[in-house]
């Protein structure tokens, strides 16, 4: 297998505060990743790097092979917001994950399936039309992932998807992830114990100015 995820001599700095410096990093494709590491030590700010929400200050980032953002990514942020206020269903949160409808403003019927498959995968099919405020804490984390696997990508990017979850949400979220076979996971956490089932590597982070890290096989 080739290289999912290649970091040369990156750094990255907020205000002129350096939050990453000379990062390298090579992660193999079909890896499933844990990023660990303390408040601050830059564990967002990587993975908004590698799904081309930030552009590094130096270094190059490649994703499979090319440069951020790719379209065969999926990216779950950490603090993503779902208005309520917004007038749209379940299912068309989720096609909001197709970078643009194949049919001009309308999503064909291709697409749909794609996006009740999505909601299929985590447990969300009898919900499609309803709305996203009407779902739980839990669920509405589930939509999320749903619209990030809705482009059925290679390369899965999740920060923090566990951190609102109660036990229940967090084994169905674990048993979700573990049934995407052949997609390179990297997410997150500080719930190790939850995913570390799933990982086949650790990639710990440190503080600026300590080593900035340092890839390993899981335990």
């Amino acid at each position: 297998m080739g290289s999912a995820i290649v970091l040369r001599d990156v750094g990255f700095a907020y205000d002129g505060q350096m939050v990453l410096q000379h990062c390298h990093l090579d992660i193999e494709e079909g890896a499933f990743v844990l990023v660990t590491g303390p408040n601050g030590s830059g564990k967002s700010t990587l993975l908004k790097l590698i799904a081309g929400v930030l552009c590094p200050d130096c270094g190059e980032i490649l994703i499979l092979g090319q440069p951020p953002p790719h379209p065969g990514m999926g990216y779950v942020p950490q603090y993503a917001s779902l208005r309520a206020n917004h007038p749209v269903s379940v299912l068309g949160v989720v096609l909001m994950g197709l970078t643009t409808p194949s049919l001009g403003c309308h999503y064909s019927a291709r697409e749909r399936e794609r996006a009740h498959r999505a909601l299929m995968a985590v447990g969300l099919a009898e919900m499609a039309q309803r709305r996203p405020d009407a779902l739980s804490g839990g669920q509405r984390q589930r939509l999320l992932l749903a619209r990030a696997l809705v482009s059925e990508p290679r390369l899965l990017v999740l920060d923090e998807p566990s951190a609102s979850l109660d036990h229940e949400g967090r084994q169905a979220l674990t048993t979700i992830l573990g049934r995407q076979h052949g997609i390179t996971v990297v997410l997150a956490t500080h719930d190790t114990t939850t995913f570390a089932a799933l990982a086949t590597q650790v990639l710990a982070m440190g503080h600026p100015g300590e080593q900035a890290m340092a890839l390993h096989q899981a335990s």
